[in-house]
């Protein structure tokens, strides 16, 4: 099989596996707009890992992902460290950035962010948004990253595991 024609074959694969499945859900009744869209995005975001492994299969090809996957702690640690907490970072310090020209705008209680899902009907929670606002922060500077690596990993798989190299 050409390369032109394995990367049409690939790009068909991811792309049409994950819209079966948000077709699914669509189809179903439920609609994009409930829970289960967060459950079929997780599970659409592998369909690009699949697809590598299906075209394999069809070319009996091997598509090389594997000697990619190695993770270095060793020598790459820092590189590690900066993709976790450098956009963090550079939000926090973004934010400080606004605050200082907008000091008027600055509030721990998050009044204006209330005023606005009240404007929009959305209820209460018993927990105050700014501690939800903390929590978050806190799991986005501790365990989501990695988390949210994970699901990330099939995407990366097929994008720029498999197709990038490819494409060059």
């Amino acid at each position: 099989m050409s390369n032109k024609r394995t990367i049409l074959l690939f790009v068909v694969l991811a792309y049409g596996l994950a819209w079966i499945i948000w077709l699914a859900l669509w189809l179903s009744g439920v609609g994009l707009n409930s829970p289960w869209n967060q459950l079929a995005s997780t599970v659409a975001m592998w369909m690009p890992a699949l697809a590598v492994f299906i075209l394999g299969k069809i070319t009996n090809q091997p598509s090389g992902i594997k000697s990619k996957l190695v993770v270095n702690l060793k020598s790459n640690w820092r590189f590690y460290l900066l993709a976790i907490w450098l956009p963090a970072v550079i939000s926090f310090l973004g934010a400080g950035l606004y605050f200082l020209v907008f000091p008027s705008n600055f509030s721990l209680g998050l009044e204006s962010i209330q005023a606005i899902l009240q404007e929009k009907g959305v209820s209460q929670s018993t927990i105050p948004l700014s501690s939800l606002a903390l929590i978050q922060i806190l799991a986005s500077l501790t365990y989501a990253p990695f988390l949210n690596s994970f699901f990330a990993l099939g995407e990366e798989i097929g994008w720029r595991g498999y197709l990038y190299p490819a494409l060059r």
